[in-house]
């Protein structure tokens, strides 16, 4: 009986080169992916498409073993990335070159902070993120209904004329006593009579004042 005493040698090289082929496979599905958005409501999850995604933002992978891999979220709205780690699990997720003034949002469910750790190569990591000034400035101002006797119908200048009365009017938080500087965004005769509570709620996606 003849053994060809090349088979065995090739069969060893031919199923070296099929696990080689396989983990690549493995290697190149392996991502990590996720998105940096804006957490307007600041709980955590996204709800697209009012909560939009940011643009810009490094993401640094790094691996058990020292080895990085870098790669930046798409273009502003859309905040997503994906990237394949190079290096050995677990890993460390980082984001940087986030916008001035910009800070993590709270941490939850559906988004961590800007430093967060996953345990395999396979993973949705995501980063809400908020610019306090959208929220409160230094001075802010409270929004008032204010409740005006007369007839706002009443020509200007007229007894019990009412039109030209403050409706709504602004205050700065840090006014005091009894004569604030008050700014009027209505009169009683733009939207008649106001009710509501004290203060007024503002919605910025529409630029509206609701009392």
């Amino acid at each position: 009986m003849v053994i060809n005493l090349y088979i065995i040698p090739f069969a060893r090289y031919l199923f070296l080169a099929i696990c080689l082929v396989f983990l690549a496979h493995i290697s190149a599905s392996a991502q990590i992916t996720g998105t940096v958005f804006r957490d307007f409501n600041a709980n955590a999850t996204r709800k697209a498409p009012d909560e939009i995604g940011v643009g810009g933002i490094t993401v640094t992978v790094t691996g058990a073993n020292g080895v990085s891999t870098t790669t930046s979220t798409a273009a502003a709205n859309l905040g997503t990335y994906s990237i394949a780690p190079t290096g050995t699990a677990p890993y460390v997720v980082q984001f940087a070159n986030i916008p001035a003034g910009y800070f993590d949002g709270p941490v939850g469910s559906g988004s961590g902070s800007s430093v967060q750790f996953v345990a395999t190569a396979t993973a949705s990591v995501n980063l809400g993120i908020n610019y306090p000034s959208d929220y409160s400035q230094a001075n802010p101002f409270f929004l008032v209904p204010c409740y005006v006797n007369g007839d706002p119908t009443n020509a200007p200048g007229t007894a019990g004329n009412a039109g030209v009365t403050g409706a709504l009017i602004a205050i700065p938080y840090t006014d005091t006593g009894n004569a604030p500087s008050e700014t009027v965004i209505a009169t009683t005769g733009q939207v008649g009579s106001v009710f509501g509570w004290p203060t007024c709620a503002l919605s910025r996606s529409s630029s509206a004042r609701h009392s």
